[in-house]
């Protein structure tokens, strides 16, 4: 064999050495990826509720901290994370006044991270992501469990969330329990924090005929944020047909616009309120004309393609588009 011919074969072996390691090392990387976002994605499952209770308590030392700060706010790297939180294997944190927030799994566009929430009389822990296969909000604590029960119940028939479009937050629920409705603000200031406004008692007709509207609704029609064309800023009224009141693919949400297609619903509901308590969205949709402009509609994942800010993923990065 002439030296040119081994030359070529040592070449080709090479080549097919440092492809069979390039390969496993990006099999071991998305791997790697991948154990790091389930794990920090159930850090429910890996911590106990005193660890929980320890953080709580830590944060609420960090948080007063940072309102010394000049901006009443403090942000830091991995390595500046205080010890006490190590549990976390967090890659930053953020902490101001009533809110902590640490980063566990950061990639690209992907993350997933973790709140701390203080009042004056309660401190809860969620973790959240926007991984759109997931793209959910995980309750892990609460320091006072029978208030959270009280401002957000299970086994619910549906729920009708009132929202200005500014800041996308709550402001009233008026969350459909088989025996009652039960009318829950959602306060900015933390030293109120939610509270329970008032319980409206149902009959059994009075529930069946909710049920019924609830089944009303078409399937076609659902899943979608239905928005005015012509209005910039305004409110929001979703529905959600969930027993645990989360976001789910069929909820329905009204921009500055009305929709007959949940008028059997919202009459029904509407039907057993008081005044004071009444939803008002549909009235001045109707006062104010909105439904006069066009109305464009999206779909949830339309909703999360076209608002996405974030950092595309690198190249190496192919676990969420497998997954999701």
């Amino acid at each position: 064999m002439s030296s040119f011919r081994i030359w070529l074969k040592c070449i080709g072996w090479s080549l097919v050495y440092i492809g069979i390691v390039a390969l496993v090392g990006f099999i071991t990387i998305n791997v790697y990826g991948y154990l790091q976002f389930r794990r920090a994605w159930h850090i429910g499952d890996c911590l106990s509720q005193d660890d929980f209770r320890q953080i709580a308590a830590a944060c609420g030392d960090a948080e007063k901290e940072a309102e010394k700060e000049p901006y009443k706010y403090r942000s830091l790297n991995a390595v500046e994370i205080p010890v006490g939180f190590g549990k976390l294997h967090a890659q930053s944190a953020f902490f101001c006044p009533y809110s902590s927030q640490f980063v566990l799994y950061h990639v690209g566009e992907f993350k997933v991270w973790m709140t701390v929430k203080s009042s004056s009389h309660d401190q809860e822990i969620d973790v959240s992501t926007n991984f759109i296969a997931l793209s959910v909000n995980i309750e892990l604590w609460h320091k006072d469990p029978q208030l959270a029960r009280q401002c957000d119940p299970d086994g619910r028939l549906a729920t009708i969330s009132h929202s200005t479009v500014f800041d996308n937050c709550d402001i009233r629920d008026w969350i459909v329990l088989p025996n009652e409705i039960r009318i829950v603000e959602h306060n900015p200031d933390p030293n109120v924090g939610d509270e329970v406004l008032a319980t409206v008692p149902l009959t059994d007709s009075d529930r069946r005929k909710i049920v019924a509207a609830i089944a009303a609704v078409p399937a076609g029609f659902r899943g979608r944020r239905y928005k005015c064309d012509g209005v910039v800023d305004g409110s929001r009224l979703r529905f959600r047909f969930s027993a645990d009141g989360h976001h789910q693919p069929d909820d329905v949400e009204l921009e500055n616009t009305w929709r007959g297609e949940v008028d059997p619903l919202f009459d029904a509901i509407s039907a057993r309120l008081p005044e004071k308590l009444a939803i008002y969205f549909k009235a001045e949709c109707i006062n104010g004309h909105f439904n006069e402009y066009s109305q464009s509609s999206f779909t949830w994942a339309e909703l999360r393609a076209r608002y996405r800010r974030w950092n595309p993923l690198p190249w190496w990065c192919v676990w969420p588009k497998l997954l999701g």
